[in-house]
């Protein structure tokens, strides 16, 4: 469980559902950096799950030769990519398991 500020600034626990097995399950997707987050139905809770593993993509070693407002930039790129890449899994998971 982690902690996680929501819109109105008060820190909520959310349930991080991932597992580091290695499993085909059809219920999950496999991150660039090897988690594999489990699918649920709730949206909801699917986003917070989605945002909580992206959030450890933001905090990645920072580059000591760029400034804290290049790296600051750099990681909200990456996270916004890998948070674009993980809702294109479960969009492409989702719709093979509805035929």
């Amino acid at each position: 469980m982690q902690s996680q500020e929501n819109g109105c600034g008060k820190s909520v626990q959310v349930n991080v559902l991932e597992t580091n097995c290695a499993s085909s399950s059809k219920s999950t997707v496999k991150c660039e950096c090897g988690a594999e987050i489990i699918i649920v139905p709730d949206p909801k809770v699917m986003s917070k799950v989605i945002e909580a593993h992206v959030d450890k993509h933001r905090k990645v070693e920072k580059d000591c030769s760029k400034t804290d407002a290049e790296n600051e930039g750099e990681a909200e790129l990456e996270a916004e990519r890998i948070e674009n890449y993980l809702i294109s899994q479960i969009f492409k998971k989702v719709g093979k398991q509805k035929r």
